[in-house]
């Protein structure tokens, strides 16, 4: 759900789409209907407001869904992408699989002048201004990213907390062996309860 505003006083809509949108969290962790799908509309000016539909877009990503989701009870801190690897080859019945993280990471910040490498796991765009230069000699570093796990050595034995993507999250593998296109998505469900609490669904492996 998105909010938008005319410019007036700055707490006034800001504090009404907080409210909606807090209001809408609540009412998911409860399993009640939602505004999925919809947008709220403040209009400022007049302290008007609606609701709109988005239109759902068939060449958007965004709207893929994965036909089959299992959910692993172990924490992200307790499996390695080795381990995730080897549960997927034998779920898809492969021989060769590789992982899709949720998002792009970045994995190495490299300085093109003193060429020191300093290895780190974060997000991109998480990491701010001054850590993207090098401590040395304050050049601006190269910024080396991973999308996924294709099965490189230094890596295998990585927790999937180690990673820096979200607790909770969803890790895609897909069968690489040719001729076999077949995909399943991994939901760590162990990491539930320190994301949503007592609230956390009772998942099983």
């Amino acid at each position: 759900m998105k909010g938008w505003t005319v410019p007036m006083a700055s707490t006034l809509p800001s504090s009404i789409i907080a409210g909606i949108q807090t209001q809408e969290a609540i009412k998911l962790l409860h399993h009640l209907p939602t505004l999925a799908g919809q947008g709220f509309v403040f209009e400022g000016l007049n302290h008007s407001s609606y609701k709109v539909d988005y239109t759902e877009s068939p060449d958007c990503l965004s709207h893929y869904t994965f036909e089959r989701i299992i959910s692993i009870a172990k924490k992200s801190s307790e499996i390695t992408l080795a381990d995730l690897v080897t549960r997927a080859k034998a779920d898809l019945v492969t021989s060769e699989a590789v992982l899709e993280f949720s998002r792009e990471i970045i994995h190495t910040l490299l300085c093109p002048q003193c060429h020191v490498a300093e290895t780190i796991f974060a997000p991109v765009g998480s990491i701010t201004y001054q850590q993207g230069r090098c401590p040395v000699d304050g050049t601006p570093r190269i910024v080396q990213t991973l999308s996924g796990f294709h099965g490189q050595p230094e890596l295998a034995n990585l927790t999937l907390g180690r990673l820096g993507l979200p607790l909770y999250d969803i890790f895609i593998a897909r069968s690489t062996e040719e001729g076999r296109e077949d995909e399943i998505a991994y939901l760590i469900a162990g990491d539930a309860s320190a994301v949503l609490g007592h609230n956390a669904p009772a998942e099983a492996a």
